[in-house]
């Protein structure tokens, strides 16, 4: 590509160093030509010293066939440079000929006349490769050793000469075969730093789901426990206070040591929450870099969404004393995007603002712009009145693991929440903007261009918001009166996850038995019936994937209607849900899972499903659980 693109052709555009090896070679007093590599070998290029050997222009070779401006000489020199030419081309290697070559070749002569001037070459035909190790051009280099030859009378000066003649082009073979294998090591080199590289990064990714893993596995029996602890807590306190009429003043004791009991779990709820959140920051900062998360674009009430954001963080505000303002539309605003992650940008944003802010407001300002029926633009701007950011700080706002400003107003944090926020509305086709100056607060602006739903999702989004748990029950009632529960099959080898699982449904008189692996799982269903399975997925003996298809397998076999499995596990990548619900898993919860989301889940499949199983060996359930 070198000979092509940077000698002969000026149509291409030439890097720097191009252009100066396009002068060196135009100016180079060698023998050199340059071959298309064709059934004709054309011309692409000659030096200039070539053209003048040859008595020719450079237009009247390029263009042409290697051998068409001269005759062929006596020895059958042509054909033999031909096969050459064609051999390095093929194998890639130069070919250097030991033989001396005569031609005759036309030179001016006398009266404006021409002449036939013989002339003796030795050639090395050499391929020309391009990045991707394809050979483009094919190099003609000849050595003019007229003079040598003709030194034929000259005994032994002339053997003397030819050997340091055949040394030199051995030489000249030498340096091209050492230049072709130093560019194979590099090659070779580059490969494997480049195979190195994606080794480490696949290695750090799955250090990352492992340590999510197992950091969310213990989690989810803290947050159990501590969920049950203060719902016990709750209804200790109540059932004290009704009896309060008739306590003495050591009830009233109690009741303020269960009313900072109920306070410790809620700041243990807190903590637990807080290291959630760094384990969604560390999975998500993963999936970025490797290019594994992927957005769920659906209809979306805008201003629903937003209220929700602003009224999840209003708490957080309220306790520093700060105002969270809302400028919302009169209008509703109806959008598809990915909801979830929008509303995880906004919450990382308005935690930020209040976060630095000490004195003042967060205010929160939509605007909405619909150019035409099928987008629409939006912005939203989240200016706060708090410390601000110096200029020199601006450019490490969005670098990962960094908090800007001094030490003494860093917060706590892993530094990731603005560089995912950042990411995401540049994965949703938008853009993150900050504004700010040190002292003068700061404003973060997301500018997005959305698609507009269909008059059909519009008026389903309007009937949702009107009923919003038209379709899920009330996870903290017991089945209505006369209703028989519903029985649960719960297989999982962690013990406490065991305790926190049967407690959960067993608060609102849900019947469950207990399987420490899939193989037990699949035993408890062959001598009872129940109405759904919590499956984990990670267990000893048998894991839940497996113990799932064998119990579709058997369903199918046996003409059953298949029992809703709800798949558990502490891995929260799209790629482990797809795994699951692909074994026959009918819905996946991440741990840890609260009770509120755990109830309304169960309740869900179980009312999609055909009425409950029948009631038989009911009582020898209850004694499994």
């Amino acid at each position: 590509r070198r000979v092509h693109g940077g000698i002969a052709s000026e149509r291409h555009t030439m890097h720097p160093s191009a252009i100066d090896f396009k002068a060196l070679w135009e100016s180079c007093p060698s023998l050199f030509i340059a071959c298309a590599p064709d059934d004709d070998l054309t011309v692409i290029a000659a030096t200039e010293y070539y053209c003048r050997s040859l008595n020719r222009t450079r237009d009247q070779l390029v263009g042409k066939p290697l051998f068409a401006t001269f005759p062929d000489s006596d020895n059958g020199s042509n054909k033999t440079i031909v096969d050459a030419l064609r051999k390095a081309a093929t194998d890639k290697t130069p070919q250097a000929l030991s033989e001396t070559f005569r031609f005759d070749i036309v030179q001016p002569g006398q009266d404006n006349g021409e002449e036939f001037q013989e002339r003796y070459w030795q050639t090395i035909e050499c391929p020309v490769f391009n990045n991707c190790h394809e050979v483009v051009a094919l190099l003609h280099a000849c050595r003019d050793v007229t003079d040598f030859v003709k030194l034929s009378d000259k005994g032994e000066q002339k053997q003397q000469l030819l050997q340091k003649l055949y040394s030199l082009n051995e030489e000249m073979a030498s340096k091209l075969y050492a230049a072709e294998a130093k560019r194979k090591e590099i090659e070779e080199t580059s490969k494997a730093s480049l195979a190195l590289a994606l080794a480490h990064e696949a290695k750090k990714t799955q250090f990352i789901g492992r340590l999510c893993h197992e950091l969310r596995n213990p989690l989810s029996g803290f947050l159990g426990n501590v969920e049950l602890l203060s719902d016990t807590l709750a209804e200790a306190k109540a059932l004290l206070e009704s009896y309060k009429a008739r306590a003495d003043a050591n009830h009233d004791a109690v009741l303020q040591l269960l009313d900072k009991a109920s306070t410790l779990s809620k700041h243990a709820l807190d903590c637990a929450a807080h290291q959630g959140n760094i384990l969604n920051e560390c999975l998500d900062i993963s999936k970025i870099d490797a290019g594994k998360l992927e957005l769920d674009e659906s209809p979306c009430d805008l201003l629903g969404l937003v209220r929700t954001a602003v009224n999840m963080m209003s708490g957080k505000a309220e306790a520093k004393g700060l105002q969270l303002l809302a400028n919302l539309l009169d209008t509703d605003v109806f959008i598809k995007t990915d909801g979830y992650r929008l509303r995880q940008v906004l919450l990382n944003l308005l935690d930020n603002a209040i976060k630095y802010t000490d004195v003042g407001s967060v205010n929160l300002t939509l605007q909405v712009h619909s150019p035409n029926s099928t987008y629409t633009d939006i912005v939203i701007t989240i200016r706060d009145t708090g410390v601000g950011i110096s200029e020199e700080d601006l450019p490490r706002l969005f670098q990962r693991f960094t908090q800007v400003g001094s030490s003494a107003k860093r917060q706590n944090g892993t530094g990731l929440g603005l560089v995912i926020s950042k990411d995401l509305i540049h994965l949703m086709g938008g853009e993150l903007l900050v504004r700010s100056q040190r002292g003068q607060g700061t404003s973060f602006v997301i500018s997005l261009k959305c698609l507009n739903v269909s008059e059909s999702e519009k008026q389903e989004l309007l009937r949702a918001r009107c009923n919003p748990n038209e379709s899920t029950p009330n996870p903290k009632e017991a089945p209505p009166a006369g209703d028989t529960p519903f029985r649960v099959l719960i297989a999982e080898d962690n013990p406490f996850n065991q305790m926190v699982l049967v407690n959960m449904l067993q608060s609102v008189n849900l019947p469950v038995a207990v399987a420490g692996n899939g193989c037990e799982a699949l035993e408890a269903l062959k001598k009872e019936q129940f109405d759904v399975i919590l499956m984990d997925i990670q267990m000893p003996v048998m894991n839940g994937l497996e113990a799932t298809e064998k119990i579709r397998e058997h369903e199918k076999l046996m003409g059953l209607a298949p029992i809703p499995i709800i798949g558990l596990s502490a891995n929260a990548q799209q790629s482990d849900k797809d795994l699951a619900v692909s074994s026959g898993m009918d819905d996946y919860l991440v741990k840890p899972c609260v009770k509120n989301l755990l109830l309304s889940t169960l309740f869900r499949w179980v009312q999609s499903r055909s009425p409950p199983a029948a009631d038989t060996n009911q009582q020898s359930v209850n004694e499994g659980a």
